[in-house]
């Protein structure tokens, strides 16, 4: 649920819930998608309300970096 560069929320590197890092200039990652293609997703992506809590079913209420995660696939993405 956290963006991309974002906090690890553990102080070990190799445990805990670990955000997608990138040492690049440029602000994002690249990510490999589901289908194979790989697209650079920006740190500025919409995350939504990331102090919610855990949701098991229905549409993310983590923006678009949620929807991005979903099995529904029925959210409308806006990646620019």
């Amino acid at each position: 649920m956290l963006p991309p560069n974002g906090p690890t929320c553990s102080g070990e590197t190799n445990a805990g819930i670990l955000t997608p890092q990138s040492r690049h200039a440029g602000g994002g990652v690249q990510a490999v998608m589901a289908d194979g293609a790989v697209m650079f997703i920006s740190e500025e992506i919409d995350t939504g309300n990331i102090a919610g809590g855990e949701k098991t079913s229905g549409v993310s209420s983590y923006g678009v970096w949620g929807a991005l995660g979903s099995k529904g696939g029925t959210e409308q993405l806006r990646l620019n």
